[in-house]
């Protein structure tokens, strides 16, 4: 069988991949600028041939007919010159491995000064501590999350905060310090990605915190492609196997240099915070979002996450997902949760096959108006990726609603608590928090720390014993049509 060339493997991702790479490898821009160059002066070489032999028919009859010649040729050798200088610069990302692919391996640990610091020890900033931010490890996960209950109750009374559009920051890698070698692999993983189906969708981030004292929020245009050499990357070592087996070849790179790690003068270690484009890590913080779905006879709908899938996968999960930019248009509202609460629908809408229904609109028009926003949390092995938190009830009975199959599986063997009281929430969390000495889930369940985090902000609210949290607990009882005790 004939063996693809290294050319071949590189563009068979597609013009997506083919933009990203344009837009973050200056050198590939220039070698690919010149061979554009040279391959249009190719093209008109026998044009401007014919109008020089014009010239000096008029001019100087006498002399020798060498134009018709000469120009052909240097267009020739410019553009298979410049053709061979941009296959070169695509080849670097290739790295003459045709038979291989990267193969992620995420640690629980960074490096820093020689020596290695647990990701899950790490500490909120200065900054985000004054804002009550604190370390959380919900059950049924091994991952940790920042998160505060001062913010999350504000943002549970569903805040007017107005959208402050800023400039596109697509293809944000190239504004990295990670060195060129280091770049050359995370692109060179993408591709990995991207051969086994990743496409570039448009995403945004948010350049700040939501904050009670602020009633606007920035927010850019982001790629997920940004997404994926950046957040995602930051806990993984790399290393190379060949394609179609299980063979772990030997460690290509370890990405783990590009943590947004913050040393402090005491010693301790934060994750640097939440800093607007251009004066803090140069990561895409695309937007995530998380809602627990409650179907009209009080379950709560989860599904099983496949392992193909680049995020979560082998986990059982909520509806959650990443906010599209395009959700900014279509939610028709400037008011940032309108915005988050459209974006918790539609991935509820596509992960629950509901928008092929034939009232799909119904459903969602519905499910809008019956969803709240209940929290905010920084996801810390993902270099503080902002996620937002939601609960909606879904005018639809369990049966009703069926996976897509192509993300998500139903689920087997775990049957959903019937949500009869407020407090079922807490006994939910309980169920999956286990034996207290050991951290394990009484049954063998394994949460996507969104999922997790989503639970644990139900439990937290059902069990609050403060006066202020009454409207919030009343509010959600009335939305599911549970009893309050």
């Amino acid at each position: 069988m004939r063996k693809r060339s290294d050319f071949s493997v590189l563009t068979r991702p597609g013009r997506h991949f083919f933009v990203f790479v344009f837009r973050v490898d200056s050198s590939f821009r220039r070698s690919f600028c010149f061979a554009l160059f040279s391959a249009i002066v190719a093209l008109l070489s026998p044009l401007i041939s014919f109008t020089l032999d014009l010239l000096e028919l008029s001019l100087a009859p006498g002399l020798p007919d060498l134009t018709s010649l000469v120009f052909p040729i240097v267009g020739g050798v410019l553009a298979i010159g410049s053709l061979w200088f941009a296959v070169h610069e695509l080849q670097k990302y290739a790295h003459q491995r045709k038979n291989y692919e990267y193969f992620a391996v995420p640690h629980d640990s960074i490096p820093s000064e020689g020596s290695e610091i647990e990701i899950n020890k790490l500490s909120p900033s200065q900054a985000e501590s004054l804002m009550g931010f604190e370390r959380i490890q919900p059950p049924g996960t091994d991952e940790i999350a920042f998160s505060s209950l001062k913010l999350n109750t504000w943002l549970s009374g569903q805040p007017s905060v107005q959208v402050d559009l800023k400039k596109s920051v697509e293809g944000i890698m190239a504004s990295s310090t990670a060195s060129k070698e280091l770049q050359k692999e995370r692109i060179s993983y993408l591709r990995t990605l991207v051969l086994k189906g990743t496409i570039n969708e448009k995403k945004y981030r948010i350049d700040s915190l939501p904050n009670p004292e602020s009633k606007k929020i920035a927010i850019r245009k982001v790629g997920y492609f940004d997404a994926m050499v950046t957040n995602q990357c930051v806990n993984l070592r790399l290393r190379d196997r060949p394609q179609g087996t299980d063979l772990l070849g030997g460690e290509v790179a370890d990405l783990r240099t590009t943590f947004p790690l913050v040393k402090e003068n005491d010693g301790g270690n934060i994750l640097h915070c939440l800093a607007p484009y251009g004066s803090g890590p140069m990561l895409a913080n695309s937007v995530g979002i998380s809602t627990l779905a409650v179907s009209a006879d009080g379950f709560p709908v989860f599904f099983y996450q496949k392992i193909k899938n680049v995020e979560g996968g082998g986990r059982i999960t909520a509806f959650s997902g990443s906010a599209d930019y395009d959700d900014i248009a279509a939610s028709r509202s400037r008011d940032f949760l309108d915005i988050v609460k459209f974006s918790m629908v539609r991935e509820a809408m596509e992960e629950g096959s509901l928008v092929k229904r034939r009232d799909a609109k119904k459903i969602r028009s519905a499910a809008i108006e019956q969803t709240m926003v209940i929290g905010f949390f920084r996801w810390v092995r993902r270099g503080g990726k902002p996620e937002f938190l939601g609960l909606t009830r879904l005018n639809l009975t369990l049966n009703e609603i069926e996976a897509d199959h192509k993300e998500v599986a139903d689920l087997h063997g775990h049957k959903p608590i019937q949500l009869i009281k407020l407090s079922d929430f807490s006994t939910m969390f309980h169920l999956l928090n286990g034996d207290p000495a050991t951290k394990k889930p009484k049954e063998n369940i394994t949460l996507g720390l969104s999922s997790a985090m989503v639970i644990w902000r139900l439990a937290q609210i059902a069990d609050s014993k403060s006066e202020a949290d009454a409207p919030l607990k009343s509010r959600i009882c009335e939305l599911l049509s549970i009893e309050n005790a």
